[in-house]
Formats: structure tokens, sequence, C-alpha cells
């Protein structure tokens, strides 16, 4: 093998396990969504690759409204200020074949943990074979 196609193999490898890091069903897809968002919100490309986004928006547009947005943030400050919070999912409502909403809960285990649990609608759309993040919301 030369030295070109074995750089290239290795490449591609990289790129697969990229993919493969990233989940596709979309229970699992809304939570590693949220659970990005709250550990890792500048992890900008990994976002983007679960989400349906115009190139000149960014994943926190998508934390738009009030309650959505202060959630997120009371999670994120409770991630740095070190809490175990743990993240789960059920489908909510699958309107159609190529759309579905997932309630995404998180969870803070431990002494001092959340009184409620903070919930968010994630819904997904599915275009060709991949689902991705069309928006996500709060009460």
């Amino acid at each position: 093998m030369s030295r070109r196609a074995g750089v290239m193999l290795i490449v591609l490898a990289g790129l697969a396990g990229c993919q493969l890091l990233r989940p596709s069903a979309p229970e699992s897809r809304a939570v590693y969504f949220v659970e990005k968002m709250v550990r890792e919100p500048a992890a900008v490309d990994d976002l983007r690759a679960v989400m349906w986004l115009a190139d000149d928006q960014l994943p926190d547009s998508f934390v738009a409204d009030l309650s959505t947005r202060t959630a997120m943030l009371y999670l994120r400050t409770r991630h740095r200020q070190g809490a175990s919070l743990d993240f789960s999912s059920t489908v909510r409502s699958s309107p159609t074949t190529s759309r579905k909403m997932v309630r995404v809960t998180v969870r803070e285990s431990g002494a001092g943990k959340l009184a409620e649990p903070v919930q968010f609608d994630v819904s997904l759309e599915k275009r060709d074979t991949e689902w991705r993040v069309t928006r996500l919301h709060t009460d």
C-alpha cells in the first residue's frame, strides 16, 4: 500500500469514527444534543453535526426563549460546579415518520440535587436517512 493510500485510509477511518461517536437514533441523538449543549456548548462542530442549522447560525440560537435559556444556563452552571447530571429520554410524539418529539430529562444525583428534574422537548427531523435536531424547548 502506498503512503498516500495509507493516509487516506486513516482519514476515512477517523471520519467514520467521529460519526460513530454521535448516536443516530432520534432518542439517543436528542440526549447527545442536550448533554453536549450543557457540558460542551463550545463544541460547535459536534453540535452542528446533529442539528439542521443554517450556515450563519450558532447552536446557541436554539436556546432562544427565556425559559429554555434559563434552564440551560442553570444546568451549565451546576455542571461547572461539579454536579452529577443524568440524562434520559422518552418519545413524546411522532406526528410523521420523518418528525419526532423527544423529551430529554436531566436529573441531578447525589447530595444537594435538583428539587425537580429539568425537561427539554427536542424536535427532530429525518432527511434522507439522518435524524437531526430542529428545535429545543422547555416549559
